[in-house]
């Protein structure tokens, strides 16, 4: 028989994000964690949380309770993308970013929604926002930074 260890983390995650969009296009999701000094690191960077990092273990080494899980990359259409961080890391700040890198078709202008949910786990309150923007097909490659999220679970949408 094979052994299955499950871990409860309770009902609410530190910060989770969503984002859709209205058109056959490659999107990706991006959760990016800033570095010790408060500053955010580039994509791709080992503090990014995406489609080629689907599980990033920050914070304490081998603490899932404070690591980030991407969903899954929706490559033919409109979405959704998901990423969860368990808890937000005391000292850090996060930043949820779209980024179209695969036109599929001339449908331009579309519409892309990022929706954010984040919860401080000292007090257990939450906030969350939903933010859209519209993409024209000549911004592939150009992230849109749709919120940042400090430490206390605060949203700031762009």
């Amino acid at each position: 028989t094979e052994e299955v260890i499950v871990y409860a983390v309770g009902p609410a995650v530190g910060l989770q994000a969503t984002m859709s969009w209205d058109a056959p296009h490659d999107m990706d999701l991006h959760v990016l964690r800033s570095r010790a000094d408060g500053s955010f690191p580039q994509l791709g960077s080992e503090n990014d949380l995406y489609y080629e990092e689907l599980q990033r273990d920050w914070g304490i080494e081998d603490d899932f309770r404070d690591d980030g899980f991407h969903l899954g990359d929706d490559t033919d259409g409109f979405g959704p993308e998901s990423a969860v961080v368990l808890r937000l890391e005391p000292g850090r700040a996060y930043q949820v970013v779209g980024l179209l890198t695969r036109p599929q078709s001339n449908q331009t202008p579309f519409t892309a929604k990022v929706e954010v949910t984040s919860t401080d786990a000292a007090t257990g309150n939450s906030e969350a926002v939903a933010v859209e923007r519209e993409f024209i097909l000549r911004e592939t490659g150009t992230p849109w930074v749709a919120a940042e999220i400090a430490t206390d679970g605060t949203i700031t949408t762009f």
